[in-house]
């Protein structure tokens, strides 16, 4: 039970597309997201509070600035970090976001059908972390 009388079941991760516009912040991102995990878990006083990742949209990246190609490179590398949590932090889980578009021309957003399909993935996982 937190500060306010409220008890934190999960929590759900879907962040991550500032971290690829630097060098720098996607060569932290790993580290930090891990101390965020331990940090949440320590002032929540739950070791076991359950951490689902969302991966980034697929289609992320698709109106980026070709004169940058580093910048796709570190689209990717933030992308698969995100799917490396699970196997170096307990009770992580990590979820596609296969499948998913976008209503916006950048391409940032997910669209409503899109949320309501990772909400049911979000669901499956903390049920596979916490049975």
């Amino acid at each position: 039970m937190n500060q306010t009388g409220c008890i934190v079941k999960g929590i759900l991760w879907h962040q991550g597309e500032s971290d690829t516009v630097s060098d720098t912040l996607t060569n932290t991102y790993e580290s930090k997201l891990i101390k965020l995990i331990s940090d949440i878990r320590a002032d929540i006083g739950d070791p076991k509070l359950p951490f689902v990742l969302g991966n980034l949209a697929e289609f992320y990246g698709n109106y980026v600035d070709h004169s940058h190609p580093d910048r796709v490179a570190r689209i990717e590398k933030v992308k698969q970090i995100l799917r490396s949590i699970p196997s170096k932090v307990p009770y992580t889980c990590f979820v596609e976001s296969t499948g998913c578009s976008s209503p916006d021309k950048y391409n940032v957003h997910f669209d409503r059908k899109s949320y309501i399909l990772l909400g049911k993935r979000y669901a499956k996982a903390i049920k596979k972390i916490l049975f």
